[in-house]
């Protein structure tokens, strides 16, 4: 579901502006869209209870591209 950017925190719109640049960066170097885009899970996580707020469920996109929380193992 396409990301509402109403509700969204500080933080969860701080992120999303990460990954539109990050998106038209890529777009301007590959001349496609990246196939999908990875963010920190704390991130995810800010950004799906952001979303809860006006019921949107995941998986989120943003300009058509996935948004994915990155596993991280330590």
């Amino acid at each position: 579901m396409e990301i509402c950017r109403t509700f969204l925190s500080k933080k969860s719109a701080k992120t999303i502006h990460r990954v539109q640049q990050y998106i038209e960066y890529y777009q301007l170097a590959k001349k496609r869209r990246p196939p999908c885009v990875s963010v920190h899970p704390d991130e995810y996580q800010a950004l799906k209870n952001d979303m809860a707020q006006c019921h949107n469920q995941p998986p989120f996109t943003l300009q058509g591209v996935p948004v994915k929380a990155v596993n991280t193992v330590h």
